[in-house]
């Protein structure tokens, strides 16, 4: 398993700490809280300082000192930091709309509410959903605190909010893409740029570039990022059947029980025979799923060998994205060499 890069380690170090000045800048603008807000900004705060790979606001951090001349520039690191802010609004959706219960290996915000409120999951998702739109404003407001020109904040801002709305757009077709609609490659393709490449790839080296004030980044940002990010995605997809709870800190029955149409099923019932498809069927969204049936899916994707095409097209994708890498000449070219690499290898 390749290791997480050396460069990107260094930024997750610094990153911590300023994510806990941003956050703790955040509930300063905030005094006037009843208890009820106030524990709830807690959660907040705690879910977005979780401990993470920080890849998103590492990458856009290395993306700004490479295009300024500087070692960890304040700038990169802050923006950085609102990235990680982004990441926490998207994660927090995500676990609504999956109805998961774990993230990195602890209770989801709605799960957390629950408890802490004895309130319905209704009502614990919704104040879920209001936290998220908190935390996305927070990491705009951190944006439009940088020190930089006006005008490259707001065109880094303006890449900032395309690519959220990207993503948004991806997870709309994610839950419409089912079992039943069957869609298409292509569709699923098109989910899975939008889903997961601009936000994990493409928008951190575009904001970083920006910010430095480089122009006209977009295209070389997209060769790079969009196939990384499917080759991440894919690798993810594995990773959520596959993995184990103890290291992904999610439950690999997750994905059964919400029924998410992953290639992985798209290839499997490409080339399963009637009593497999039909097995798929009947577990795949079922809230009962148990791990016997997670074993049976396991096994009939293993058979069609819809794992192993899953797995080359992961590595086509890296390969692409490695070659794209190489219009980076230097450290920055390495780094981004480095963290396909560790995409298509980790196991957490």
């Amino acid at each position: 398993m390749a290791d997480l890069p050396n460069d990107i380690t260094q930024y997750r170090a610094l990153l911590e700490g300023t994510l806990r000045e941003v956050m703790k800048d955040a509930r300063r603008q905030f005094p006037d809280l009843s208890d009820r807000s106030a524990r709830c900004f807690e959660m907040l705060t705690e879910y977005t300082l979780r401990p993470g790979k920080r890849i998103r606001g590492s990458l856009l951090a290395a993306a700004y000192d490479d295009a300024s001349g500087e070692q960890f520039g304040q700038v990169g690191l802050r923006a950085g930091a609102a990235l990680e802010v982004v990441q926490a609004y998207l994660l927090m959706v995500d676990d609504v709309m999956d109805e998961s219960s774990l993230r990195r290996g602890r209770p989801t915000v709605h799960r957390l509410y629950e408890e802490a409120f004895g309130s319905s999951l209704r009502e614990a998702e919704m104040a879920t959903i209001l936290l998220g739109t908190i935390t996305l404003t927070v990491a705009t407001d951190i944006m439009y605190a940088l020190d930089a020109p006006a005008d490259v904040v707001r065109e880094a801002v303006r890449w900032l909010n395309k690519d959220i709305a990207l993503t948004n757009i991806g997870q709309l077709d994610d839950i419409s893409q089912t079992l039943m609609q069957r869609p298409s490659s292509e569709d699923m393709l098109r989910r899975y740029r939008q889903k997961t490449s601009y936000y994990t790839f493409v928008d951190p080296i575009t904001i970083g570039r920006t910010l430095a004030g480089e122009k006209d980044v977009r295209a070389k940002a997209e060769a790079f990022g969009v196939p990384a990010g499917m080759a991440f995605q894919l690798s993810d997809d594995m990773l959520g059947l596959y993995g184990l709870p103890e290291t992904t800190g999610k439950s690999n029955l997750d994905d059964i029980q919400e029924g998410k149409y992953t290639f992985l099923i798209h290839y499997a019932l490409e080339r399963a025979d009637e009593s497999q498809r039909v097995a798929v069927e009947e577990v795949l969204g079922s809230r009962t799923a148990t791990e016997s049936d997670l074993r049976r899916v396991q096994d009939i994707v293993t058979a069609t060998d819809a794992y192993r095409r899953v797995k080359e097209d992961a590595i086509s994708y890296a390969d692409a994205a490695v070659e794209a890498a190489a219009a980076w000449h230097g450290a920055f070219g390495m780094l981004l060499v480095n963290i396909v690499r560790f995409s298509t290898e980790r196991s957490v």
